[in-house]
């Protein structure tokens, strides 16, 4: 009998001393050297364990938002908040560690320094020890109700039970928890739940609903929720889901723009320039088109490369408007999940407006240019 009680025990401890290892594992903090000094108490607050705080650097990191884009950085902080309980930092810690092998092409060396320090040496590949490890902190997010780590869940798992009946109970039960979850948070006035709604019905599956999905869309749009201001800005703009409207768009755009949504400061821009929502003012977008372009946002780049050409706003420079055409070329966007080129952005006319461009520069002109579009590239990679 003692014989037998020992060994459940021994059964029970185990898992249990598993779990201590995954939760406790020893990682020293990522140091904030590099920190501008605009982030200096928020580096000390993570330094100090201040899980939001850590939270908030593991995010700059990855994104590069103020911060060099530092994928191994991003891990250790974002673990660090994980560790602390912070649900968001567990959702997207669980996320990154899930593709982890999709930030190859950003990081190649992050795949092996996962397999240098992520617990459970018994999986030998850094790819499944990787995903074991996103999917135990999916799951502790989600068991804890953070809602959107139950949605993430939910969509995994009807995924998966498209292919593997087996899932399909499973994905039912956390899809449940999500909407009720969601609809809790709504009730107490949440615009993110309203959001997060609003995206739940309105993807292709499992629960697309476009009638629900405007609905929560422009309640969280109205209720502050900068995301939702900035989509339903998009789909004024371009006539999608709902009709066109440019004027609701700029107001949109505006109100995203004036809670410091990076993106929607280029399109707002754009609006700006064209004269829709209110009369033109170059001096107003031009710099809201250089801050976007800045971040990375391929229609704004393409916007300057037009205002360099036509001198509005700026000095006319065709130089400077080849720099910013040679700039969007070597950038990529995705099309239904297809990449291409991101100068598809431009329309026909604008495209053949640049092709009488490049034939009228000389070789030493479009060497310039070229010039120009690389040193912008090295210090602007995004």
């Amino acid at each position: 009998m003692t014989r037998r009680l020992r060994f459940l025990a021994a059964c029970l401890l185990v898992p249990l001393a598993l779990l201590g290892v995954f939760l406790l594992w020893p990682e020293p903090l990522p140091d904030i050297a590099d920190l501008p000094p605009a982030l200096a108490a928020l580096g000390t607050r993570a330094v100090h364990g201040d899980p939001a705080a850590q939270g908030e650097l593991g995010k700059r990191y990855f994104e590069g938002d103020g911060v060099p884009y530092n994928v191994v950085k991003a891990h250790g902080w974002l673990q660090a908040a994980a560790r602390h309980g912070d649900a968001k930092a567990q959702l997207e810690l669980g996320q990154m560690d899930l593709r982890g092998f999709g930030v190859l092409g950003r990081d190649p060396a992050f795949l092996p320094w996962l397999n240098a320090h992520l617990p459970f040496g018994h999986i030998p590949d850094a790819r499944e020890r990787s995903c074991a490890t996103g999917m135990r902190w999916l799951r502790t997010a989600a068991e804890h109700g953070y809602a959107p780590a139950q949605e993430s869940l939910a969509r995994m798992y009807y995924q998966q039970g498209l292919f593997a009946p087996q899932y399909v109970a499973e994905g039912k039960k956390w899809l449940a928890k999500t909407i009720e979850s969601y609809r809790q948070a709504a009730a107490h006035g949440s615009a993110e739940a309203e959001r997060r709604l609003s995206m739940f019905y309105g993807s292709e599956s499992p629960g697309y609903d476009l009638a629900e999905h405007l609905k929560w869309l422009r309640l969280a749009a109205e209720h502050g929720d900068k995301e939702a201001q900035y989509t339903l800005a998009g789909y004024c703009a371009q006539g999608w889901n709902v009709p066109k409207d440019e004027a609701a768009a700029f107001v949109w755009y505006r109100r995203a723009v004036e809670q410091g949504h990076i993106e929607a400061r280029g399109h707002w821009g754009l609006l700006l320039a064209k004269g829709h929502g209110e009369p033109k003012d170059y001096a107003e977008a031009v710099p809201l088109l250089r801050q976007a372009a800045d971040q990375g946002d391929a229609l704004a780049r393409i916007a300057m490369a037009f205002m360099c050409l036509r001198g509005n706003g700026v000095p006319q420079d065709e130089i400077e408007a080849w720099k910013w055409w040679r700039v969007v070329s070597k950038m990529w966007v995705i099309f239904y999940d297809v990449g291409d080129v991101a100068t598809k952005l431009a329309s026909d006319d604008e495209r053949a407006e640049m092709a009488a461009l490049e034939a009228r520069l000389t070789a030493e002109q479009k060497a310039e240019a070229q010039r120009r579009a690389d040193e912008y590239l090295t210090s602007h990679p995004r």
